[in-house]
């Protein structure tokens, strides 16, 4: 047993699953498995761990489930995944930053996030995002930076970003390359603390009145 490691680098393999029997160190903190050929990481994969950081970047997942407490910062960039659902990452209550840019990802739950109380850095770049679900991003007071850039979103509900950024000063918002053609007047409401706001590269032709009136603290606007 490598009772005092620490680190384990197990990328550029060909590891095709994820067992509790695979990895099983309290002292382990980071967990690289990068370009291998994992296609499912079940609830138990990490349950003999107390992993702070988990890098599974340009593998072929196509479901997750972690239920892992100590969790802090996990990479999922370039994987298959279709749908974030109200398991995924129902346990990760220390969550701090989830990029999950790359995959193939249409379906977020309304839930998806509910149980990421310190989230702070958010990645959903480059999916088939059409729309983002009412108060999704409610019980995530501490997220400070979330990117969206490159979906196809075309509207956003009333209250999408509610909760974002409610108890921190310098919050960011990214919605480059997407389909909106109209801001309208309820999309950005109480986001009080947004300092960035970024829409870039979309079709914008109507921009209602008042469309960033409750935006007190913004101190960069990009609608190039």
């Amino acid at each position: 047993h490598l009772i005092s490691l620490i680190n384990l680098n197990l990328g550029k393999n060909e590891l095709k699953e994820c067992n509790k029997n695979m990895i099983n160190s309290f002292m382990l903190k980071q967990l690289v498995i990068s370009e291998n050929l994992l296609d499912t990481i079940n609830s138990d994969c990490f349950s003999n761990t107390s992993l702070s950081i988990i890098k599974l970047n340009k593998n072929i997942l196509k479901n997750v489930e972690i239920n892992l407490e100590t969790l802090k910062d996990v990479n999922f960039v370039y994987n298959n995944l279709k749908e974030i659902n109200d398991f995924t990452f129902s346990k990760c209550k220390n969550l701090e930053i989830l990029n999950l840019n790359n995959n193939r990802i249409q379906i977020i739950s309304i839930n998806a996030f509910k149980s990421l109380i310190n989230l702070k850095f958010l990645f959903l770049e480059n999916y088939k995002l059409k729309q983002l679900e009412p108060d999704i991003f409610k019980a995530n007071s501490n997220l400070g930076h979330v990117v969206l850039n490159s979906n196809r979103i075309l509207k956003i509900k009333p209250y999408a970003f509610n909760g974002i950024g409610s108890i921190i000063y310098s919050s960011n918002l990214e919605l480059n390359n997407n389909n909106l053609y109209i801001v309208k007047s309820y999309y950005f409401t109480n986001l009080t603390n947004l300092i960035h706001l970024s829409l870039e590269s979309n079709t914008i032709s109507i921009i209602e009145e008042l469309a960033f009136s409750s935006l007190h603290s913004l101190q960069t606007l990009n609608l190039e």
